[in-house]
């Protein structure tokens, strides 16, 4: 069963008239509310107070049980760290709070329902078993995230797609935010893995080491506490990454070593992992997100190789990818230098 936490004196539907006036707040105020620092904070009061609001109407109960579990609180704190991290950066760059704040929950919807659905699409067969063949109960299942369960490469690349829309319709260049996003996304997944050592999930193959943790998975045995391999992993990379962006010199270096580097650690880490099976890959065992790894370093690769290609044949893509602000590096404004990010049309 998953780790949570019960709070007796709070009904779980006050808890969403909360949550849903914070957001309705944050998203739908006019935009020079939204382009205040203050205004996220703002908006979950206005939530809180919505919901005393319908409380004292009788409209929705004060009272009640309710469970949060541990790993819903630790993806919700990673998102928030990297909403954080993100903030100041993204503001170097010239993104309007409004539209950080847009991309965010872009992020947050498709990065949740990307992780589960590749989760489940991967473990179908199981949801079915426990389901006992019913579809409906098995969807139910597969729509209960407090279960934990989550495949991050399914998430990030669902949000990524989404994001990247958003912003080049906003007009930001997009490796710049890749470059400032990236690091932050990285310290998030840090958060969230802790939530994972909680449920029970993405947990570790047997081993004799002196560090290895139980499992209800493997009874008697140690097994390696891969989900903290992964927060130490993580959170050392976010920092080198966030060390390395005041010293970039090119619009996209930081997310090329954001990817390769999280891409190389991931497969890794996926050898010593206990919870899947691994399937024939070029000759070789291999797990789907190891993989998915290969792909990422090589994607990432042949799109760095085409970058600088059209870099040396376009002196103005090269000026614009040197402008980097935030970093120590950055080339010195010349009439040649594009308008900044914050003057495009709302």
């Amino acid at each position: 069963m998953a780790a949570a936490i019960s709070i007796p004196f709070l009904h779980p539907v006050l808890i969403t008239v909360v949550v849903i006036g914070a957001v309705v707040c944050a998203w739908g105020a006019p935009a020079q509310l939204r382009e205040r620092r203050w205004w996220p904070a703002a908006s979950l009061g206005l939530g809180v107070l919505a919901a005393v609001i319908a409380a004292l109407a009788g409209a929705v109960p004060w009272f009640g049980q309710l469970h949060l579990a541990m790993y819903s609180l630790c993806l919700a704190a990673g998102f928030v760290l990297a909403f954080l991290l993100l903030r100041r950066r993204a503001a170097l760059l010239g993104v309007r709070q409004a539209w950080l704040l847009d991309a965010f929950g872009i992020a947050v919807v498709l990065g949740i329902v990307g992780a589960r659905a590749r989760y489940v699409y991967e473990r179908w067969d199981t949801f079915r078993a426990e389901a006992h063949g019913d579809l409906q109960q098995a969807l139910l299942l597969a729509a209960d995230l407090d279960r934990g369960g989550a495949v991050w490469y399914g998430g990030v690349t669902l949000a990524t797609i989404g994001v990247a829309t958003y912003i080049r319709y906003r007009k930001i260049p997009l490796l710049a935010f890749a470059d400032a996003g990236l690091p932050a996304l990285i310290a998030g997944l840090a958060v969230g893995r802790i939530g994972c050592l909680l449920n029970g999930c993405c947990y570790g193959a047997p081993t004799s080491l002196p560090w290895g943790i139980s499992c209800a998975h493997y009874p008697g045995q140690l097994v390696h506490p891969t989900q903290l391999y992964e927060t130490v992993a993580c959170a050392i990379l976010a920092t080198l990454l966030m060390w390395f962006w005041t010293r970039r010199r090119r619009d996209g270096q930081v997310a090329f070593f954001a990817v390769v580097g999280y891409a190389l650690w991931r497969f890794c880490n996926e050898g010593l992992r206990g919870d899947h099976d691994a399937f024939a890959y070029g000759g070789t065992l291999l797990t789907t997100s190891q993989a998915t790894s290969i792909h990422l370093v090589l994607a990432a690769v042949v799109v760095a190789v085409a970058i600088g290609w059209y870099r040396r044949t376009h002196p103005a893509a090269a000026i614009a990818a040197a402008r980097v602000p935030g970093s120590r590096f950055a080339a010195p404004a010349t009439l040649e230098t594009p308008a900044p990010i914050s003057s495009a049309p709302a």
